[in-house]
């Protein structure tokens, strides 16, 4: 069928639309579609006067073409003023990251927002020693208190675990992991204390067990109840997997090529459980599978820098933050939705995540799987170092040794670290000359 064009006139001369007209394509005896006619450029500020209908009588809203334009009009007012502000968000974003990045980020959208005065760093599982913190728990009352409230909370003498002869006990994971807490935390107090900083101005990261340091050093958890979860996060990280049945092999060398280590345990039972910096990657999973990777990244991984490829094996009982952890990600998620009332959220903002590179939300939620995935995922602690570097702030490290240092200075960066109270004597000095 041939189509014709239809121009069809106004209902009346009243109608407030009489500069407009409706053409119709008329396609089939049932199918039209309209179109308005845009008005001619004489007319154009009588076009504008047409949508002055608020100050019409209600009885104007019968004709069902006004009713037509009154929503699109609503529609295309709604529509600008949210472009606007997504337009105002983007160019605030652009200001605050791009001009000056020495800020803290939205917890929604991983951008800064205000100055900090420190960055805080805590290390993992590894670092225990007989008689960690022992100079702390002494000479200071805010240490000697902390590992009080972690014993009382998790039923175990800690100071006495820490600082007695050849207690077997400090090198299981069980035990290590709120023994290794505490006395962090005890160390935070007092480097706090004699530095004079405050909380809401620092940011902190740790690494794996380290990371729950940094939540209690943010006041996102009290000590007492992250001791206990630790201690239970130890207790089911150590029967994930039969003793022996895993390994863990660090490996070494300038500038390492992350995607080739990848391909070459693709396919394998091993994962890349920690990617520390640029000169260390460590490897988790099943003992012979570990191995073979370990001749497999030999063959086919060439060193980028001038230093050969190194393995060193750790000397772990398990194959943490591998796929092997998985299995108990459901019971330790049942630990963490217990201690909802308990969880700042707000303050973890300030706190950087392992398992997805940047800082934590403050949705408990995100918080959670976040917690229960760096279980099994790798802890991504170059992504986290740079998001502190972003800062501009000192970086302080707190712990029984001082392994984040080296990862640190692999980006060029010098740190303060703190491991006993010689040290932390010759840091407050430091920052008084600075002062």
């Amino acid at each position: 069928m041939a189509s014709t064009v239809v121009a069809l006139k106004p209902k009346s001369k009243n109608s407030r639309f009489a500069t407009s007209r409706i053409l119709t394509r008329v396609r089939s005896p049932r199918v039209a579609e309209t179109f308005p006619e845009p008005p001619a450029p004489a007319d154009k500020w009588a076009f504008f006067a047409e949508f002055t209908f608020f100050t019409q009588p209600l009885s104007y809203l019968n004709d069902r073409s006004h009713v037509c334009n009154i929503l699109f009009l609503l529609l295309l007012v709604k529509y600008i003023s949210e472009s606007l502000r997504a337009l105002l968000t983007v160019v605030m974003l652009h200001r605050k990251t791009i001009s000056n990045p020495s800020r803290r980020y939205f917890p929604e959208l991983n951008c800064m927002t205000s100055k900090t005065s420190t960055s805080i760093v805590f290390p993992g599982q590894g670092v225990q020693r007989t008689g960690m913190g022992k100079d702390f728990y002494d000479n200071f009352a805010v240490a000697k208190e902390a590992y009080e409230e972690a014993s009382k909370a998790c039923g175990i003498d800690l100071a006495e675990l820490c600082f007695s002869e050849n207690d077997e006990r400090l090198h299981l994971t069980e035990f290590a992991q709120p023994a290794i807490l505490c006395t962090e935390i005890a160390m935070w107090k007092v480097v706090q204390q004699e530095l004079s900083l405050q909380t809401d101005l620092c940011l902190f990261a740790g690494h794996s067990l380290g990371e729950y340091a940094a939540l209690v050093a943010a006041k996102v958890m009290p000590l007492g109840l992250a001791a206990a979860l630790v201690k239970e996060r130890g207790r089911l990280m150590q029967q994930a997997a039969p003793q022996g049945s895993g390994a863990m092999l660090a490996v070494i060398s300038n500038q390492l090529n992350l995607d080739l280590i990848r391909r070459a345990i693709d396919g394998t039972e091993v994962d890349i459980a920690n990617d520390n910096s640029s000169n260390q990657v460590v490897l988790s999973g099943a003992s012979n599978a570990v191995h073979r990777a370990q001749e497999v990244i030999n063959i086919e991984v060439e060193p980028m820098g001038s230093e050969p490829l190194r393995f060193v094996p750790l000397p772990v009982s398990a194959p943490f933050h591998s796929r092997f952890m998985a299995g108990i990600e459901a019971k330790f998620e049942h630990q963490l939705l217990n201690l909802c009332d308990d969880i700042q959220v707000d303050n973890a903002t300030s706190v950087a995540s392992n398992y997805n590179g940047g800082f934590h939300s403050n949705s408990f939620a995100t918080i959670c799987r976040d917690l229960v995935k760096q279980l099994s995922g790798t802890v991504r602690w170059r992504d986290n170092m740079q998001c502190l570097l972003d800062e501009g702030a000192p970086i302080i490290e707190i712990g029984p040794s001082k392994p984040l240092r080296g990862f640190f200075k692999s980006l060029g960066v010098d740190i303060h670290s703190v491991v006993n109270l010689r040290s932390l004597d010759r840091l407050s000095n430091s920052f008084a000359s600075a002062a």
